[in-house]
């Protein structure tokens, strides 16, 4: 009668152990994940205290909907700036430009329209990387302060990605380069 007891009861303990590790192993490999609440973590800098002569990425909460992450790229300068220029690589594999349904790139100009000209464009041949710029017009006061630059706006696809700017260019009220080296410039990782 103990046997028997102590044999059910391990029985039991046996089957209950069994259900959970099947129903937390069940599905496992069939479940695709999902990126709701995806999000964006600039990398070396706080976005609510900017570094001076710096270019940064922060996420935008306003633009940024449960498949879409927008992230503002803002300048930080106390030297007149009259452009921008620059590429921002990304992992094709984990993200991707988000489309308008014509299929052009969606992204956003300031709201202020600080900026008369602005181009958002996936380089030829290549799947990783946008340019982006924009530039006053001619005889327009150049900027200094902190100033949103452009609004890229991601998809997840899959992983991870770092955002990161290569071919930086920055130009002064006369149209000559500033020496981007002299700024500091922040990526980010696209995640969630």
């Amino acid at each position: 009668m103990f046997l028997g007891r102590i044999n059910r009861g391990i029985l039991i303990c046996t089957f209950v152990i069994s259900i959970g590790v099947m129903s937390l192993s069940c599905g496992s490999e069939s479940t695709k994940k999902e990126f709701i609440g995806a999000g964006f973590t600039p990398e070396g800098i706080n976005c609510s205290t900017p570094s001076i002569n710096g270019v940064y990425m922060c996420k935008n909460e306003r633009l940024s909907t449960d498949d879409v992450i927008a992230v503002d790229v803002v300048l930080s300068s106390a030297k007149p700036v009259f452009g921008i220029a620059f590429d921002v690589l990304f992992d094709p594999e984990g993200v991707s430009l988000s489309r308008n349904e014509d299929q052009s790139i969606d992204f956003s100009s300031t709201e202020e329209r600080v900026w008369k000209h602005t181009f958002v464009s996936l380089q030829e041949d290549s799947y990783d990387r946008v340019l982006a710029g924009a530039s006053l017009q001619r005889g327009d006061t150049s900027l200094t302060g902190n100033i949103q630059v452009i609004t890229l706006k991601f998809r997840l696809s899959g992983r991870d990605s770092h955002l990161t700017f290569i071919n930086n260019n920055l130009l002064d009220e006369t149209g000559h380069p500033i020496d981007a080296a002299q700024y500091n410039w922040y990526g980010g990782v696209l995640g969630t």
